[in-house]
């Protein structure tokens, strides 16, 4: 019924963590597609060592960033024969059996709806967004350049991200939709699909995200954060670091990580 495609680039304990936890709490029939950006680590080879997943390995990559990341959606797209199509990040981790069923039964109870899922992982005051916003200077003035009564969630990005989402597979291959990023217009992988998703008329349906962040855990430019050339700031990075070595501490990842059987 669904394939989950999973974009991937050098995040050993990370890509770990993220199979091992769809393995451990996904009671319903799924495929895997792993997509790796051309890693040059030992992460490559623990993924040819996961039995029950279809690694697609990269060559020479053209870019980095959000159109690896966007291109590696593309192409579990292309290799997608499932109703549904789901992306996720590397660097998710499920804690809940029924984070599955949460996407897909709306899906499955509606006919009318395209795709379901959620913003940043991040269950923060409407306030704080709005300020968060406003400081970002170049964000205000592509908002500017926007009609703000029919686009409100361009100040509030409200859009579905690619973090944790699934869509109607027939309708992206259809509709011949990209999850490129469109850079001239500073929209990053996925969100430039979900507003002309919007635009064509299709409908869809934003969670909350403290409702998906009950089942799921999101580390959060974990990619970027564990590989410094890929361009995030020292600050991120830093900070980065500490929030993922605070995370990996918990005793359920832990555990984890020591489940091999879970490769199985």
């Amino acid at each position: 019924m669904v394939t989950i495609v999973i974009p991937h680039y050098q995040t050993l304990e990370i890509i770990r963590l993220c199979l091992r936890s769809i393995r451990k709490f996904t009671p319903q029939p799924y495929k895997v597609i792993v997509v790796d950006n051309d890693s040059q680590d030992e992460s490559l080879e623990y993924l040819k060592s996961v039995k029950w997943l279809h690694l697609i390995q990269r060559k020479e990559v053209a870019k980095r960033g959000s159109w690896a990341h966007g291109s590696a959606l593309d192409i579990g797209l292309t290799n997608t024969q499932t109703e549904f199509f789901l992306a996720l990040h590397s660097d998710v981790m499920i804690k809940d059996s029924s984070w599955l069923n949460k996407l897909l039964a709306p899906l499955q109870q509606n006919p009318a709806l395209f795709c379901v899922g959620t913003g940043k992982l991040e269950d923060v005051p409407l306030a704080y967004r709005v300020f968060k916003k406003m400081g970002d200077v170049k964000g205000l003035l592509r908002f500017l350049k926007t009609d703000l009564l029919r686009h409100p969630d361009r100040i509030l990005p409200e859009y579905i991200r690619t973090t944790c989402a699934v869509y109607r597979t027939e309708i992206l291959k259809k509709e011949r939709l990209s999850f490129l990023p469109r850079e001239e217009q500073g929209m990053t992988s996925g969100q430039a699909l979900y507003y002309e998703l919007v635009k064509r008329g299709y409908q869809t349906l934003y969670l909350p995200p403290g409702e998906l962040k009950k089942m799921i855990d999101h580390l959060c430019h974990g990619t970027m954060i564990l590989n410094p050339e890929l361009g995030a700031r020292k600050r991120t990075i830093s900070k980065g670091i500490r929030r993922i070595k605070r995370e990996l501490s918990e005793g359920w990842i832990k555990s984890l990580l020591k489940d091999s059987t879970l490769d199985q």
